[in-house]
Formats: structure tokens, C-alpha cells, sequence
């Protein structure tokens, strides 16, 4: 009798012990699915989300272009919008020369050398451009884009970060990869908003 009573509670014991285990097992299921969608959910955003830091509120005129023009008339209806006329609010006290634009060049509210202020998102290095470019396109896609940014040199001041990518070299270098017939999302190492200056005598094309 007391073999029985023994065997029955061993079977029962047995029983519970495997009750348990498979719910150990249904929630690390569970879990180790939470944490795939998880895992999948940081891969979309880290894919789709680009991290842009924000311009700063002090003027750098380091960054103002030397052939920039930059414009000191006061009396333009224009100057709070003009970036020439921002730039020349910051001139450094010790800058004894500057290319200037002259006062008669605005007439009747309407200026040619007119430069709206305008924030763009500018990208800097492409140190993982060609992770993905098989062998066999590497040496044309790298004298193809060296080509486009002027030479070598400014391809590698380019490549690691110290020369920024406005706007449109951004997108020639996207619309290059496309067209060589790979289809992942071109990005580059960091992105920042900054400052554009353009050239009325060069065309924008």
C-alpha cells in the first residue's frame, strides 16, 4: 500500500514538474519573441532615423565663405532676411579688409546680391559608402565620385568628415548608387544643420 501511495505521488510530482517547466518554457517563448520585435523595431529606426544636430545660436563667421560678399546697408528693406547682411552683423572686430557689397546695388527694394537666409542639413563622411559595393564596381564608383568632388584630395577631406556635403552632393551621391544598381539607403556618418551661402554669379543647376 504504502509502494502505491509513493508511486502515485512521484507520478504527480512528475506531473507538476513538467507543468512548470512548460510554462518556463511558453515564457521564454514569449519573451525571446518580445525581444525579436524589439530587436526588429531598433533596426527600422536606426535604418529610417537620422540623428541631425540642431545649428547653433552663436554665428560662427569662420564658416562665411571667403569669396562671400557680405553686406553692411542698414537702410535695405531687405536686410533682416538677407544672410549677407547676417554675416556682416558678426564680422570680428579685428577683420581690417572685407568683399562687401555696395549700397547702390538695392534699388527699389529689389537687389541682385539679395541671399535669403536659409538652414540646410548637411552631411559629413561616407566612411561606410562601400561596405556593401562588390569588388567588381568598387574602382569605378570610387574614380567616379572622386571625379565629382574635384580630385582626391577633396574626396578624402569628403570621405572622413572634415569637408561637408551640401544638399545636392548628398543626393548626386544617393542617385549615383541607385544607379549602379543597389537598392539600400545611402547614409552618411553624421548629419547638422547649418548656414547655405550662395554665389548669385554661378548657376544652381
Amino acid at each position: 500500500m504504502l509502494r502505491v501511495v509513493a508511486a502515485r505521488w512521484q507520478v504527480a510530482a512528475n506531473e507538476e514538474k513538467h507543468k512548470k517547466a512548460w510554462k518556463i518554457d511558453k515564457n521564454f517563448v514569449s519573451l525571446h519573441a518580445e525581444k525579436q520585435q524589439v530587436y526588429s523595431l531598433l533596426s527600422l529606426i536606426n535604418t529610417n532615423y537620422k540623428m541631425i544636430t540642431p545649428i547653433s545660436q552663436v554665428f560662427d563667421f569662420e564658416k562665411v565663405p571667403s569669396w562671400y560678399p557680405i553686406c553692411f546697408n542698414d537702410d535695405c528693406p531687405l536686410k533682416d532676411e538677407c544672410m549677407r547682411h547676417l554675416a556682416a552683423q558678426h564680422l570680428p572686430e579685428t577683420t581690417e579688409t572685407a568683399c562687401c557689397v555696395m549700397k547702390n546695388a538695392q534699388a527699389d527694394g529689389k537687389c541682385r546680391w539679395f541671399d535669403k537666409i536659409t538652414v540646410v542639413v548637411k552631411a559629413a563622411g561616407f566612411s561606410h559608402l562601400f561596405d556593401r559595393v562588390m569588388k567588381k564596381d568598387y574602382t569605378t564608383m570610387r574614380k567616379t565620385l572622386t571625379q565629382y568632388l574635384h580630385g582626391t584630395r577633396i574626396y578624402y577631406e569628403c570621405m572622413r568628415g572634415e569637408r561637408a556635403l551640401s544638399p545636392k552632393e548628398q543626393q548626386w551621391i544617393i542617385n549615383y548608387v541607385k544607379s549602379m544598381g543597389y537598392d539600400w539607403e545611402v547614409t552618411f556618418d553624421r548629419y547638422f544643420e547649418d548656414y547655405e551661402f550662395h554665389d548669385p554669379t554661378k548657376r544652381s543647376d
